[in-house]
């Protein structure tokens, strides 16, 4: 009995700290039967076969890591505070957004945590708390930009942390107003469609469960927004972005968390474990979140992968599932580790990553702003500080085990990993966004940024100026390449993938071979990657005078100039600690030239490096740690 009591008091103690428990049945391994519904179930099967015999060293982070970034956000954003309460953006010189909302939700969380800054800043926080929930009664068009959709959530969540240092008074006024909340004034999208649904909806819940309101609008949301998410329980809008597959997945794993049982539960519950492992296997072993269309190479991206692993792992670990619970402890702190990569000096972070000053905007969406996209990540920050226990204790995770080539289709995305070595490749670019071909490669003990990190495409580089890793032609004096191509089809053949080499061959068909669009040829991407980095054997079948491979270099990130080598046959690019070299093996009379145009990309400014011949069909280069 003594026993069973403190077996009692155990689980009440973790289910205060981590939620309830909200996996399915599914998500749950058996022996020799796990996560057999996931569409990677293969790939899963062998990473947990591969854990337990895979060494890493652990990043050593606390939760109270989260917190001191936020913190230092808090205290830098603190000076764009105007006397209304407002956060004012430095560059726009006007309130962007839902800066101010996450600015409070920032504050009250340093009060839970019992941080200084709490202290500090409450008063700071107490206005734009009141400055925004003003701004919500009013309606949508009195809210910056008339993003109220994005309001309500943080605001609920900053409601529930100000609780007990706020007087009583003030909390029950805020009570009070936060019940009058209308979504049909407040929310620009109320029909259960778009992430911005997603957001206002997490906030209704919120609403909901605080006795504000009922359950209908965001029930009937829910129920509307089934449709749009795929097997791999990824969110799917237009144009495929992958930072906003992610983005609403954390706000429904919050929901899940904070008690959401209602009659979308089973629905969302599926969704989300398969979400997060899918997320396991497209994240890069440095901790990035993947690109891929727009918002990405955003530091917000890795802030919500934080906390969506914190979240998973603290349900595995109210399943004891130790291992389960280890992998998404390392996933989050791989992403904090992502994160503090791009602390700026004065403690707020580099909304894309790249280095520089905060009015160029460099590599920033047309809605991009300083406040406002520092402070959604510390709001998120916020989140997985929450979330997260130090009591379990980081374990592998799938970018240390590696040994996988995973599809993600309709994302038009390949993710390919052997023991930290990462690949990902874009098999159908849009072109504004994102080339066709490999648009990233992280090798282990190189800047990731160098690696590429990201094509280049139209929206940054230029009209034309559309370059991936991968083959080009020429014929009659036009110049064609893979990069180019726009949902040209594709098939994709996997012949082995295990954790000492991946092999997988990509066929494009019918592409021009010149200008009349008659003339047509193949080509094919023959990929190998082993633990010293990335063989690609190029091949093209048609009627074409030269054929050669490009590689965009990167040569200055906003502040760090990246020399580059031309010697023959090799590319050098960085220095000796960090850097990478493009080697073509055959033919073996190429050298590389470097043309001179300056490109602008989301990570800085590239050079693109070139390779090409008349009369050959066929090149083999390799890319590995100088």
């Amino acid at each position: 009995m003594r026993y069973l009591f403190f077996l009692s008091i155990s689980i009440l103690i973790s289910t205060s700290c981590f939620g309830q428990l909200f996996l399915p049945e599914q998500a749950k391994p058996d022996a020799g039967k796990a996560f057999s519904e996931h569409p990677c179930y293969l790939q899963i099967d062998d990473f947990i076969k591969n854990q337990k015999t895979t060494k890493v060293i652990s990043t050593q982070f606390t939760k109270d890591d989260y917190i001191e970034i936020v913190a230092n956000e808090v205290a830098a954003m603190s000076k764009y505070q105007n006397k209304q309460g407002q956060i004012i953006d430095p560059v726009r010189g006007r309130e962007w957004q839902y800066a101010t909302p996450c600015y409070a939700h920032c504050v009250a969380g340093l009060l839970a945590a019992k941080h200084p800054n709490g202290e500090k800043f409450k008063e700071s926080g107490i206005r734009a708390f009141d400055a925004s929930l003003d701004a919500m009664l009013l309606g949508n068009k009195f809210i910056p930009q008339e993003h109220g959709d994005f309001f309500t959530f943080p605001m609920m969540k900053a409601f529930k942390l100000f609780d007990g240092f706020v007087p009583k008074s003030l909390y029950d006024k805020w009570r009070e107003k936060l019940s009058k909340i209308n979504p049909a004034v407040l929310y620009s999208q109320q029909k259960g469609k778009g992430n911005w649904n997603i957001v206002n909806l997490a906030g209704e819940f919120l609403r909901a469960n605080a006795s504000m309101t009922d359950n209908h609008y965001y029930e009937m949301c829910l129920e509307n927004q089934k449709s749009d998410f795929t097997t791999h329980g990824m969110f799917l809008e237009h144009g495929a972005p992958l930072a906003y597959d992610h983005f609403p997945r954390y706000f429904l794993a919050t929901m899940l968390q904070d008690g959401y049982r209602g009659k979308s539960f089973n629905f969302y519950s599926d969704i989300i474990w398969r979400g997060a492992w899918t997320s396991l296997f497209m994240m890069s072993p440095t901790g990035e979140a993947p690109t891929g269309y727009r918002s990405s190479n955003h530091l917000w991206n890795e802030a919500q992968s934080a906390a969506t692993f914190e979240i998973l792992a603290s349900q595995y670990a109210l399943l004891n599932k130790d291992w389960e619970a280890g992998a998404f402890k390392r996933a989050a702190h791989l992403s904090l580790q992502a994160i503090k990569r791009w602390i700026r000096p004065d403690g707020s972070g580099f909304i894309v990553k790249n280095r520089f000053p905060v009015d160029v905007q460099h590599g920033y969406e047309k809605y991009s702003s300083h406040t406002q996209y520092n402070l959604l990540a510390s709001s998120m920050l916020i989140t997985a500080w929450q979330s997260a226990s130090d009591n379990i204790v980081e374990k592998p995770c799938p970018v240390d085990v590696g040994g996988y080539v995973v599809s993600i289709v309709p994302f038009h995305k390949i993710f390919v990993n052997v023991r930290g070595n990462y690949l990902e490749y874009e098999t159908s670019g849009d072109l504004g966004y994102n080339p066709t071909g490999i648009i990233r490669l992280h090798l282990k003990g190189v800047n990731p940024q160098l690696g590429p990190s990201d094509g280049c495409a139209e929206l940054y580089s230029g009209k034309r100026n559309i370059y991936a890793v991968g083959p080009y032609w020429q014929t009659s004096g036009s110049v064609f390449s893979l990069a180019q191509q726009s949902k040209a089809p594709v098939q994709i053949d996997i012949q082995k993938q295990d954790t000492s080499v991946c092999e997988f061959t990509l066929t494009y068909e019918r592409l021009d071979a010149d200008t009349s669009g008659n003339a047509k040829l193949t080509v094919v991407e023959s990929i190998l990657m082993n633990k010293k980095g990335l063989k690609v054997i190029e091949s093209i079948s048609g009627q074409i005078e030269t054929m050669g491979i490009s590689f965009p270099a990167l040569v200055f990130d906003g502040q760090i100039k990246y020399p580059i080598l031309l010697n023959s046959n090799r590319l050098f690019v960085g220095d000796k600690s960090n850097g990478l070299q493009v080697l073509v093996e055959s033919p073996s009379n190429l050298s590389w030239i470097l043309k001179s145009e300056l490109i602008g990309h989301r990570n800085g400014i590239v050079q693109i490096g070139t390779v090409q011949k008349k009369g050959i069909s066929n090149i083999s280069f390799t890319i590995s740690h100088q």
